[in-house]
This record gives C-alpha cells, sequence and structure tokens, in this order.
C-alpha cells in the first residue's frame, strides 16, 4: 500500500517502534520491508498487524536468513 517516501517513512518508523525490532529497512520501489527482530520478543505476525493497523496492506510474512 505504499505509494510514496511518506508512505515509507511511516511504515519504518512503524516498525521500528515496536519492542523487539532491532532494525527494519523499508524500500518503496520493491515494496518490501526487511525487519531484524528478536523472535522471543515479537513475532512476523504482530509487525504485519502494526503495519495493517497504519492503513497498509502489510502482505504474508517472509522468513529471509543471512
Amino acid at each position: 500500500g505504499m505509494t510514496c517516501s511518506a508512505c515509507q517513512s511511516t511504515v519504518k518508523k512503524t516498525i521500528k517502534s515496536l519492542d523487539g525490532v532491532k532494525d527494519a529497512e523499508v524500500s518503496l520501489g520493491l515494496k518490501v520491508a526487511f525487519i531484524t527482530y528478536y523472535p522471543d520478543l515479537i513475532k512476523p505476525e504482530q509487525i504485519q498487524k502494526a503495519v495493517n493497523d497504519k492503513g497498509y496492506a502489510a502482505g504474508k510474512p517472509q522468513e529471509v536468513k543471512q
């Protein structure tokens, strides 16, 4: 649901403000967010819900291991 850089900034701030999130990078061009989080403190579904609650349509979380 991101359409501009303000959207990108809002989504990033929303994600980074959550307890258990270590870092977040949001790409407007790719329409994805890469999130580093502590799985014992927060679940991907909670992050998704926070983004959706801001009025954006977060897709299904996908795990990417580094």
